[in-house]
């Protein structure tokens, strides 16, 4: 009888385990409070918005065979020490560019030319002082002076800073004709234009810059055919964005876009919203301006109307990004942008191109040149290092809580808004 009821309570406790084990598993499938976020997208991948024939890009815009040294880093640089919040940004610095992705190394020892005993002049122009141009100018520096090319010893730099005005690029470039470098380095799609048009003979390497195949499409017509210029393409992740805007803000319909009409690089992000938007179930609401000053009050202008504010790489309203966090603020809108420089001044989330490694990616590509070869067989690349970003005071002050499955993901965490200077 015991042995009986020994095995009998054997087989009511096996019942019982499986009848748990089984619960557990059905409620893990019906559990529907699981956030989804984009797919992290390695460096060797390309986003949908990048190769869309239609997206204001040509069929040369997406190179197949570019690659950069950190090849191997996924876009949100996930690893353990990468994540931190803006009160460790001293090891931030050692280990990540200025949008979150691992750094990248131009070189791994000096080049030839770098031990010549010659000094090299080298000219930089940037549009505007933002921290994603400054970034990409830091990035170019450091990445060159891995390549032995160090200021100060063999390179000679001549800065050329628009501030903002886009008509002064011009004469930065009347400027840099007279000085007679041996490079020029074009930060911003402004500033290609302006150095191309000013010093059509001079080599030059450009970086952020988000489609040098429009921005000069007599010029620049392929990867491999693009006269004395190349560079390193930054082409924003817009539809990735737009989707981690719909993770933030599930209910979002309206997203709002402040953008500059007279900048190039702004137009072709825009269109590619307007193309991503509605397979997302979202629409665009534009508010085109003309001039910087404008941000605040076209961000007020629709600010009723949207349900999430999306800044995509334009340098004007990145200038005057303080304005549209305001807004955003005031309305209890979030804001998504597309510039990983833009996390310390309070947008909710920003996912996109770490231009400190784009300046890296194009200091590579500039060395080749400074050893010799020419600019037009300098094949040009593109940028696939990604940066995923939030500040969690400004998506509170949004009105949003950031889900875990995204606050896992990011690489940065700032826990405090830092406006630019």
């Amino acid at each position: 009888m015991r042995k009986f009821a020994s095995f009998n309570l054997r087989r009511v406790s096996l019942f019982l385990a499986l009848s748990l084990a089984l619960v557990t598993f059905l409620a893990a499938c019906g559990d529907n409070t699981a956030t989804s976020v984009p797919a992290t997208t390695t460096a060797a991948a390309t986003t949908a918005a990048a190769t869309t024939a239609g997206a204001a890009t040509t069929a040369g815009a997406t190179t197949a065979g570019a690659t950069t040294a950190s090849a191997a880093t996924t876009a949100g640089a996930t690893t353990a020490s990468v994540v931190t919040t803006a009160s460790a940004t001293t090891a931030v610095a050692a280990t990540t560019g200025a949008g979150g992705a691992a750094k990248s190394v131009a070189c791994t020892a000096p080049t030839a030319a770098a031990t010549n005993g010659k000094t090299y002049k080298i000219a930089i122009a940037v549009q505007a002082p933002i921290p994603a141009l400054s970034n990409a100018i830091k990035g170019t520096k450091e990445g060159l002076a891995t390549c032995g090319f160090i200021e100060g010893k063999n390179v000679t730099y001549s800065l050329g800073d628009a501030n903002g005005d886009i008509p002064s690029l011009k004469t930065i470039g009347d400027k840099f004709r007279d000085e007679k470098p041996d490079l020029i380095v074009a930060v911003g799609t402004q500033a290609l234009v302006n150095m191309y048009n000013t010093n059509p003979n001079t080599p030059i390497v450009f970086n952020a810059t988000t489609n040098p195949y429009v921005a000069l499409k007599d010029v620049v017509k392929t990867p491999t055919d693009h006269g004395n210029v190349t560079g390193v393409q930054a082409l924003a992740p817009i539809k990735e964005a737009l989707e981690y805007a719909k993770v933030v803000a599930p209910n979002a319909k309206n997203i709002g876009l402040v953008w500059t009409t007279s900048e190039q690089n702004s137009a072709v992000n825009t269109d590619i919203a307007k193309q991503e938007a509605p397979g997302l179930g979202l629409t665009i609401v534009e508010a085109p301006i003309s001039k910087r000053e404008e941000v605040q009050q076209a961000a007020q202008s629709i600010a009723d109307k949207v349900d999430v504010f999306f800044s995509t790489t334009d340098v004007s309203v990145v200038d005057q990004l303080e304005a549209l966090v305001q807004v955003a603020i005031a309305k209890k809108k979030p804001v998504i942008s597309n510039d990983p420089s833009s996390g310390p001044r309070g947008v909710a989330l920003a996912y996109g191109i770490d231009y400190y490694n784009n300046g890296v990616s194009s200091a590579k590509l500039a060395s080749r040149i400074l050893n010799g070869e020419a600019a037009s067989k300098v094949d040009i690349e593109k940028e696939k290092d990604f940066g995923l970003v939030v500040n969690l005071e400004g998506a509170q002050l949004m009105g949003v809580k950031l889900p875990d499955a995204i606050l896992s993901k990011a690489s940065v965490k700032y826990d405090k808004i830092t406006p630019n200077k």
